[in-house]
């Protein structure tokens, strides 16, 4: 496998895959972080982005290395990965690998967003919702972006819509829609959600006042925990 040529590259990230999930073949990260190298050369889109997570996680590595993280988000996302754009713009939020910007960081998940992301849509959402750095606090704008992650199936913006439905933030409030949206959550694990969605059958809003399943769900959020620390 020396003389390797473009049309290698999906064997050598099959290689890599097998060897991170342990897949026909004992789990061993350093091998599967090696295959990953190989087929980033080649420009494999799904090995760069992996190979920067890797990187950023410290993954089959000594350590972190968040530089060279960043420099395979970039070029993944060059390789049309919307999801190495929604990692530089978590880079440039934390200062990771690059000098910390909010407007730049503000201007890649916006830039992913739009391309459908549903990580960045959902910090797209946070960033209007808190009117952090990038961009004025807009509710309304906040609740759409919310809306277009919760819709994909992001448990936290399910959370952030039926929680602004509830208090008509950005939007009129809808109790009834808030109570959709936090079982979406809720089935999800989301403990928040859980809780909500209790209060409004203890207090019957959104739903007919319940208190019998508002006591069953507040009991699954003390089994959800429980099974957490096991």
């Amino acid at each position: 496998m020396k003389d390797l040529r473009p049309s290698d590259a999906d064997l050598l990230y099959a290689l890599a895959t097998a060897f991170g999930e342990g897949f026909g073949v004992e789990q061993d990260l350093t091998k599967a972080v090696r295959f990953l190298e190989r087929a980033a050369a080649l420009h494999h889109p799904a090995a760069t982005w992996f190979l920067g997570y890797c990187c950023s996680e410290g993954l089959g590595m000594p350590r972190r290395n968040h530089k060279k993280a960043f420099r395979c988000f970039a070029e993944a996302a060059k390789l049309g990965v919307v999801a190495g754009l929604t990692d530089m713009a978590w880079c440039h939020s934390h200062g990771r690998g690059v000098p910390r910007n909010k407007a730049k960081a503000f201007r890649l998940y916006l830039e992913a967003a739009e391309k459908g992301d549903e990580l960045a849509r959902f910090n797209v959402g946070l960033w209007f919702e808190k009117g952090l750095d990038g961009c004025k606090k807009d509710l309304a704008q906040a609740f759409r972006w919310f809306l277009a992650s919760a819709r994909q199936g992001h448990a936290d913006a399910q959370h952030k819509v039926g929680y602004a439905c509830e208090k008509g933030r950005g939007v009129p409030a809808n109790p009834r829609r808030a109570v959709f949206w936090y079982k979406k959550a809720a089935a999800q694990g989301l403990e928040d959600s859980i809780w909500n969605l209790a209060i409004c059958h203890e207090e019957g809003r959104g739903v007919r006042r319940n208190p019998a399943k508002a006591k069953q769900l507040f009991a699954s959020i003390g089994k959800l925990r429980a099974k957490r620390k096991n």
